[in-house]
Parts: structure tokens; C-alpha cells; sequence
């Protein structure tokens, strides 16, 4: 059940640049969407796309040559995340958004145990001193709430499995039950039993406490099982967004088409070709135009001179392609 009136965060022309000896490098173009209280958005798209700098930057921590250099982050209709000073940003992150890593591993201390790890979030971030009792029951309470048992209190990372890392992160990103969460691609590395155990907490997790949740990821089938929503990333655009069934089931932008067709199934054997061009597109020389041109075998003589820009191709279904210049197909 989603609540559209008041978006848990809308995002307007986000834009996130790097440095580079050949110049600025724009990884997130003006990228615009909003998630809606309890719903859940899939950011989708190939590695390099701009999806965890997209991410990145919700949480202003885009590290330099990195920065934000337009756009806005608005949570609940309230504050801009973009524009907040270091002490306002405190009081956002963890309390209001928070984020479950990608790996796990390399996103917990190894030498600190579980616990201290756990209660160094709450403690940082609460307005009040929590007794050792208290702490350990609320710590004890997340543990239930994410499938891991209490014995996993004092243990240190190493003497977890991969999944029950995953899960004291998940743990972590909801001890002050904000109201939005980024999971970024919170089931990479994982084996596949492993991943929809992942998947099933942070399910359990939402619909328990009623959060929203921005799922990043490029797995097809894990935006089929869990997302409201999907919007499709290129070249750190927005070029396809939608009701999931309506992205998945009837896909507009010939790169959605092809990112679907690409995912394996017993009958299919290989990948299906982009177009004359292979490559993802060079971020510090974008091309005139639509960047996916070179890769489109739908390509024509506007796609090379036009951006195009989201329209609507279906009930609340839009698409950034000159395949669709009335709009609605």
C-alpha cells in the first residue's frame, strides 16, 4: 500500500559531476523521481550507470573529485538533503534515511562485536543516554525483527556468513526506524538461497515498519518479486520509469527491452546485440543527442541531434525515446 500524496522523497534534476584529466564527467544527469510512503522503487540498470552515485548523493556522500552540482533532494515534502549543513545532515542520516551497502563485508568493523557495532548507531544518534539493559533489548529486538538469533550479540563479523552480514547491515539501517531506506544491491555476492533470505527480511522489514524502500540493483528478477515501481537507468538518466508489471511486461525504451532480454532463461542461449556499438558511452564526451544511440538498432536522425525526454507511453508509464513523439503509444 503506497501513499502518494506526500512523497517519502522526491528528487528533482539531480545532477553529480567528477573531475577527470579529460575533464567533468556527469555520472547522474539531471535524474528526477519520488517514492512514494510504502512503496518500494527499483533503480535498475548496468554497472556504471549512476545508480549508487545516485544513491551516493541522497546520503551526501559522494566523495570528492566527486559533487553534487544541481538538483535537490526533498524527504517527506520537508527538508532538502542537498542543501543541509554537516550538523543538519546528522540528524537526517540514520534517523530519517539510511542505507543498506553494497557487501557487507567491507561495511562492517571487524575488530568491533556486533553489538557495539549495533549500539554505536543508536547511541550516536539518539537524544538521550541508553542504559546497557535497554540498549541490549532494542539491539536484541532488531535481531527478531531481521531473522538473526540472539547469540549473534557478541560475535564479530568474521564469525558470520555472508547472509547473516547482510542482515546485521539491514539491522543497522532501521535501529531508528527511519522512514526511508536505500538498499544498494543488498544481494550482490550472494549465493542465490542466500539472496532470497535477503530479500524476504527486507520485505519482512518494510511491510513490518512501514518504510519505504529505494532497491538499486540490476536484478530483473529481484525488481519482478519486491518493486512497486521501476525506474531504468542509462548513461545517469532516467530513460524508462513505470508500474513493474508495466515496465517488465510491456517495456517502451529499446535499452529496458534489452536489459529485460538479456536475463537467462532454460530456453535462451547468449545475449541479444545492443546495435553496432557494444560499449557503454563515454560519460566525459556524451554524445548530441539520446546516449544509448550508438547501441540502439532502433537508432534514426533525431536520436543523434535530440535529447529526448520522458514521456507518458502508458498509464503512469513514461519513457525517454523519439519512438514515441505524441507521447502516449
Amino acid at each position: 500500500m503506497t501513499d502518494e500524496s506526500s512523497p517519502a522523497l522526491a528528487v528533482r534534476d539531480l545532477a553529480v559531476e567528477y573531475a577527470t584529466d579529460r575533464g567533468a564527467l556527469m555520472a547522474v544527469n539531471g535524474v528526477s523521481f519520488s517514492v512514494a510512503k510504502g512503496e518500494i522503487l527499483g533503480l535498475v540498470g548496468e554497472s556504471g550507470c549512476g545508480k549508487t552515485t545516485t544513491a551516493m548523493a541522497l546520503l551526501r556522500l559522494v566523495q570528492h573529485p566527486g559533487r553534487i552540482v544541481a538538483g535537490e533532494a526533498l524527504i517527506d515534502g520537508g527538508q532538502n538533503i542537498v542543501a543541509l549543513d554537516e550538523k543538519q545532515l546528522r540528524s537526517v542520516r540514520w534517523r530519517r534515511i539510511a542505507l543498506v551497502p553494497q557487501g557487507a563485508l567491507n561495511s562492517l568493523n571487524p575488530v568491533m562485536r556486533v553489538k557495539d557495532q549495533l549500539g554505536d548507531v543508536i547511541q550516536t544518534h539518539e537524544d538521550r543516554r541508553i542504559g546497557g539493559r535497554e540498549l541490549r533489548e532494542r539491539i536484541e529486538h532488531l535481531f527478531m525483527l531481521v531473522g538473526l538469533p540472539s547469540r549473534v550479540y557478541r560475535l564479530y563479523p568474521h564469525e558470520l556468513s555472508g547472509g547473516m552480514k547482510q542482515r546485521v547491515c539491514i539491522a543497522m539501517a532501521i535501529a531508528l526506524d527511519p522512514p526511508l531506506v536505500i538498499a544498494d544491491e543488498p544481494t550482490s555476492a550472494l549465493d542465490v538461497i542466500v539472496q532470497r533470505v535477503v530479500a524476504q527480511t527486507l520485505l519482512s522489514v518494510k511491510q513490518r515498519l512501514g518504510m519505504s524502500l529505494l532497491l538499486i540493483g540490476h536484478d530483473m528478477g529481484l525488481m519482478a518479486q519486491m518493486a512497486d515501481r521501476v525506474a531504468v537507468m542509462y548513461a545517469g538518466e532516467i530513460v524508462e520509469i513505470g508500474p513493474t508489471s508495466a515496465v517488465l511486461g510491456n517495456p517502451r525504451h529499446p535499452y529496458t527491452q534489452t536489459l529485460i532480454a538479456s536475463v537467462p532463461t532454460m530456453r535462451t542461449r547468449g545475449l541479444p546485440r545492443m546495435g553496432s556499438d557494444e560499449s557503454a558511452p563515454d560519460l566525459a564526451s556524451r554524445p548530441r543527442g539520446c546516449a544509448f544511440q550508438a547501441r540502439c538498432s532502433s537508432v534514426m536522425d533525431v536520436c543523434r541531434s535530440v535529447a529526448p525526454e520522458l514521456r507518458a507511453v502508458g498509464e503512469n508509464q513514461r519513457a525517454a525515446c523519439h519512438l514515441y513523439p505524441d507521447g502516449v503509444a
